[in-house]
């Protein structure tokens, strides 16, 4: 066989495509890399203790939906915040009074009563988007200039607010928050959480590290004078990923979005296979409409697939076994 190296030795097709999966391998483990070390440097970091009376005002926006065994715990982390009760509010949205969420929040509603929270009962359809139908109502109530929207499955610490709040500096529009999930023990539950901390961490990291958007709306932090500025949440009512064209929008705007050091710990109820399974098929379907281009070539980042594709790459001009790539 002759040599690559030799002068007038042309690589055949099979080998020049060999040769683009290793590169890709080894570009995807450079990747790897950097987003490691992303999270080692913004991850988990101490937030200096603020002085009250200079912390901002800040609008916690809770959109809710229905009545789950987590629910009351996860709405009670925000009743229980370490940040002054008179410089923030809760604004719990719910579709209408029949919806059985309501019982709750007024329980938790008495029984925080120096907490600021009032309750909304009546959604407006104004887009496509459930979501931001239920938030506008809070949206158009909310009286501070910085607007933290929160889903109902994410419980939080005490200091998450004064850490989201320390991100908030001039020229930044959104704070956001990685999703990760809560400590659990049944199978699907596990694999909810090695997702996140996989392959979602994986590409989250690296987005932010190139300075590319890739702001999960979970929980962020927003800037609501910026929002109100681009049209409020009205605007964004025609679409279903309406976090990725609010960052869109701000980043548009010359405006920073700052991942915050603190992960979004999701906690819901209950976790399935099949619930797993739904949300991977909806957010692909959402990547293919917004960004058709790379999510076409998505499948070959994923591990299995570029070590099995490396395996053979390595095979062909060199002789190794396929195994010693595989992992």
């Amino acid at each position: 066989m002759a040599s690559p190296f030799d002068e007038f030795y042309a690589p055949s097709a099979t080998e020049l495509l060999a040769f683009g999966f290793i590169l890709l391998w080894i570009v995807l483990v450079l990747f790897q890399l950097m987003s490691i070390a992303t999270g080692k440097l913004y991850l988990h970091k101490s937030t200096p203790a603020a002085n009250n009376k200079e912390l901002p005002g800040v609008s916690i926006l809770k959109p809710l939906v229905g009545d789950e065994p987590n629910l009351i715990k996860n709405l009670q982390t925000f009743f229980e915040l370490n940040y002054p009760k008179a410089k923030f509010e809760i604004l719990v949205c719910v579709q209408d009074e029949l919806d059985p969420a309501v019982t709750i929040v007024r329980q938790l509603m008495e029984a925080y009563p120096l907490v600021n929270s009032r309750l909304f009962t009546a959604a407006k359809t104004i887009g496509v988007n459930p979501k931001i139908n239920n938030m506008n109502q809070g949206y158009k109530a909310a009286k501070y200039d910085l607007l933290w929207i929160c889903d109902s499955n994410i419980k939080v610490h005490q200091g998450t607010l004064q850490e989201l709040v320390s991100h908030m500096g001039p020229g930044v529009g959104m704070v956001h928050q990685i999703p990760f999930v809560t400590n659990c023990t049944d199978f699907a539950a596990c694999v909810d959480k090695v997702y996140f901390g996989t392959q979602h961490a994986f590409v989250y990291l690296l987005a932010y590290c190139l300075g590319q958007l890739c702001a999960n709306g979970m929980s962020s932090l927003y800037s609501k004078p910026l929002l109100d500025e681009i049209g409020g949440l009205e605007v964004f009512s025609c679409y279903i990923a309406e976090d990725y064209f609010i960052s869109k929008a701000i980043f548009k705007r010359g405006m920073k979005v700052v991942l915050s050091s603190d992960p979004a710990i999701q906690n819901p109820s209950t976790y399935s296979l099949l619930r797993y399974q739904q949300r991977m098929v909806r957010w692909t379907r959402l990547r293919l409409t917004m960004e058709p281009f790379p999510a076409i070539f998505e499948p070959l980042t994923e591990s299995v697939v570029i070590g099995l594709l490396t395996s053979w790459a390595v095979w062909v001009p060199v002789g190794i076994q396929c195994c010693t790539y595989l992992h």
